[in-house]
């Protein structure tokens, strides 16, 4: 093979597909074998969006970690439905200790985006042990149950943001 002629790389099975801005479930597909992944590029191609690939983890349950503002929550689902996405069929849901690493996370990611004030970092933690971080958003919008206090949250914890942000804006300009 010349220098000049591309390379491909053949990913190692199972990898999972995601469509587009896929989300909640939708837009993902887990593919096992050189076959599939074929069956899939035809798929992609009438599509009419991009197509990505991530190596597939093998969890125990994901990890979700919340900030707003100075506020900090971490919350972990598992899927009890066996389905290999944890937030596809029925799942368990609780808060969990916030930890030093967690905050890490979500404060590295946060400010990899200019400062976030509001950012949720969502991990997977795999069978081997290992945690994966899968997503980063400027929102924290998931796990349906907890929208309406995420909601309440938001709204007390926005004035201050403004509050403080003004502030730091005014020295900056003075």
């Amino acid at each position: 093979m010349s220098e000049d002629s591309p390379s491909i790389t053949t990913p190692s099975y199972p990898v999972v597909v995601k469509m587009g801005h896929a989300h909640a479930g939708m837009g993902k597909i887990k593919v096992e074998n050189q076959q599939d992944f074929q069956d899939i590029t035809s798929v992609v191609a009438l599509a009419g969006t991009y197509a990505t690939t991530e190596p597939y983890v093998q969890s125990k349950y994901d990890i979700r970690i919340q900030k707003i503002g100075n506020n900090y929550k971490a919350y972990m689902r598992t899927s009890i439905s066996g389905n290999w996405k944890a937030n596809t069929g029925s799942a368990m849901l609780e808060q969990i200790a916030m930890t030093d690493r967690y905050r890490l996370w979500v404060d590295s990611c946060a400010e990899m985006f200019g400062g976030l004030d509001i950012c949720a970092v969502k991990a997977v933690h795999g069978k081997d042990g290992n945690d994966y971080i899968i997503e980063v958003r400027s929102a924290v919008r998931k796990y349906a149950s907890l929208r309406l206090k995420l909601s309440q949250e938001i709204s007390t914890s926005s004035p201050e943001m403004c509050v403080l942000r003004a502030g730091l804006f005014g020295q900056r300009n003075q």
